[in-house]
């Protein structure tokens, strides 16, 4: 053998050598490694920095919140109906914590409760908003002093009429509140107990102080999870095993799937997230667990993620999708009263009869939309959220619903405040729970993975490119020499 051919062996041998060792290690050892890595750095362990982030989530997290203020509420009886206009956001700022922090299994399982504080901020609030903004929305606190007062008389005709048009005649349907009030500081409608019990001093059990969200500004949320750590199993990381103790929420038809606690908390999801995968979330706000699925590919920071939006069938309406009738009461199927798409009835988790819904009835039934005259659009009103998909990271977020109120007349009543209303879901407000990455964040999450690994998939190619290039070449010399 001349030693042109044994050189083009040697090449093509070095070559193949090249290959196999490229293709081992870049496809399949290092991969492993980063692979490993990954799960290691997301299981929530105490004292490492993933349990450190999501045990006190610091990063900028807002509650924007817009006012659907009644823009009629003097001619609103005349009228038939609410007229309505925008008013926000009035950002929140919050900071989240947990609390009562407890491992279970080993290091599988953690239980916790959570702290969330909220501070207004004027400067990503609208422009000139501030938390002393007078606005007008539907008089809840009178619209409950008077449901209590009808289940409590229901047998005497007339009585509820007496205390509404006589004792409190000048409750309107509506009322002004400042934005203050109405979110944390409460508004004290006690006034309402002390005209049909004058000249007593109302104890404070009996006092009636209206706030959405009073009570709730730096204090327990009440509700103990227990989710996954990732700790042998980074495919169920911060899945929510139960809540309160429970598999199921109690809040919706007994063992059926609306029924089951499903998903994370979402803020937390495991890695490796393909475009086929169906996220899941559970919501303490809407009282159940809601999915989402592939939207789009989408770039933060310099960083590119996958879009999940909530599909129009989550919401659909129950007589067109059947999986969807365990949300409504079994009385409720039987006189088919369920409400329509884009709604949740929150009564029986809330204690009292509002509703959530998509904001502005985003691929909600068209009559809220048509009642309301409220246009949605979806750049603006959907639910979507952000997920890198290797590391399961939350790069950005949106979660958008609204809060309304289930307006009912009372049967048998002829209440002055109410009259030539109909029956309604009446929007109060609707909240754009909003998060992203900031820059620090990207660099860390860049730095600590995604640019080792693309180092890797680079070597790989290059590695790859020059064992083939050294094949071809010793083929190449062999035909030469041949």
């Amino acid at each position: 053998m001349n030693n042109g051919l044994k050189i083009a062996i040697l090449v093509s041998a070095l070559g193949a050598l090249v290959v196999i060792v490229a293709s081992v290690l870049g496809f399949r050892v290092l991969p492993d490694v980063i692979k490993s890595r990954i799960e290691d750095e997301i299981a929530l362990r105490p004292l490492s920095s993933t349990w450190d982030s999501w045990s006190d989530i610091d990063r900028p997290l807002y509650m924007n919140v817009y006012i659907l203020n009644v823009t009629n509420p003097n001619t609103i009886n005349t009228d038939g109906a609410p007229t309505y206009a925008q008013v926000g956001p009035y950002a929140f700022r919050q900071r989240r914590r947990k609390i009562n922090l407890s491992q279970a299994d080993g290091e599988r399982l953690v239980t916790y409760e959570q702290k969330t504080y909220y501070f207004f901020d004027p400067e990503v609030s609208g422009s000139n908003l501030r938390e002393t903004d007078e606005i007008n929305i539907l008089n809840l606190p009178f619209y409950g002093f008077i449901g209590a007062m009808y289940r409590e008389t229901i047998g005497i005709p007339g009585f509820v009429d007496h205390i509404a048009n006589n004792i409190l005649p000048n409750e309107k349907l509506t009322r002004p509140i400042t934005v203050g009030q109405l979110m944390f500081d409460g508004l004290n409608a006690t006034y309402l107990i002390e005209a049909i019990r004058p000249n007593q001093t109302i104890p404070p059990a009996d006092q009636i102080i209206f706030g959405l969200y009073l009570g709730t500004n730096g204090t327990s949320d009440n509700i103990a999870y227990k989710i996954h750590t990732g700790v042998g199993d980074s495919s169920v990381f911060g899945t929510i095993v139960t809540v309160n103790g429970s598999t199921d929420l109690g809040f919706w038809n007994p063992l059926s799937e609306c029924d089951a606690v499903k998903g994370t908390d979402g803020s937390i999801f495991p890695p490796f997230v393909t475009k086929g995968r169906t996220v899941e979330i559970y919501s303490s706000d809407i009282c159940r667990s809601l999915y989402l699925r592939y939207d789009k590919e989408e770039e933060v920071k310099g960083i590119k993620g996958y879009r999940f939006t909530v599909p129009k069938e989550a919401l659909e309406d129950p007589r067109t999708n059947k999986d969807n009738m365990c949300y409504c009461s079994p009385q409720d199927q039987a006189l088919n009263a369920c409400l329509g798409a884009g709604t949740i009835d929150v009564s029986a988790c809330k204690g009292s009869p509002f509703v959530m819904s998509t904001p502005f009835f985003l691929d909600g039934d068209e009559k809220y939309s048509a009642k309301t005259g409220l246009r949605p659009a979806r750049d603006l009103h959907e639910t979507a959220l952000v997920i890198e998909p290797n590391s399961g990271a939350l790069l950005k977020a949106n979660k958008r619903i609204q809060l309304n109120f289930n307006f009912k007349q009372f049967p048998n009543t002829s209440i002055n405040a109410f009259r030539n209303i109909e029956n309604m879901i009446f929007p109060i407000l609707w909240i754009d729970e909003s998060m992203e990455f900031t820059d620090d964040n990207a660099e860390d999450l860049k730095d600590e993975l995604l640019n080792p690994k693309k180092a890797i998939e680079t070597w790989r190619w290059v590695v790859l490119g020059v064992g083939i290039g050294l094949i071809l070449g010793g083929m190449g010399i062999y035909v030469w020499k041949g």
